[in-house]
């Protein structure tokens, strides 16, 4: 009995190792449409995920592709900071969200005019 125990603990301790490594990979590219001003955008971003680090662009205004910053992701979560210039201005937006094998569901907090933020939704599908 105590060998069939031993067994099925072995088990179900691989198993659960294996879930585990099949966890949400955000790396790839990903799209996303979002409304500025009279028309909409579409706004690709590309990740990788390489020994423990986050790196990727996401490519919005004028098709430029901007670095992403303070990268996080863990337990499936994802954050990370897109700093834009334009007219002579920074801003930064920050992005946080839920991966899953084919979608990034959560937030985008926008900095706009006067220092004053503002949260959109977002969602996130992956292309490749």
């Amino acid at each position: 009995m105590n060998i069939l125990r031993n067994a099925l603990t072995a088990l179900v301790a691989v198993s659960i190792s294996a879930l585990a490594t099949y966890a949400a990979d955000p790396s790839g590219t990903w799209t996303w449409k979002r409304q500025f001003q009279d028309r909409e955008m579409v706004s690709t971003m590309k990740l990788e995920m390489k020994d423990g680090q986050l790196t990727g662009t996401v490519t919005g205004f004028g098709d430029r592709q901007n670095p992403i910053s303070n990268a996080k992701f863990e337990n499936d979560e994802i954050s990370f900071d897109v700093v834009v210039e334009f007219n002579g201005n920074s801003f930064t937006t920050k992005y946080h969200g839920k991966v899953t094998d084919d979608a990034i569901t959560g937030t985008i907090e926008m900095q706009g005019r006067g220092g004053q933020s503002r949260e959109v939704d977002w969602k996130a599908t992956r292309k490749s």
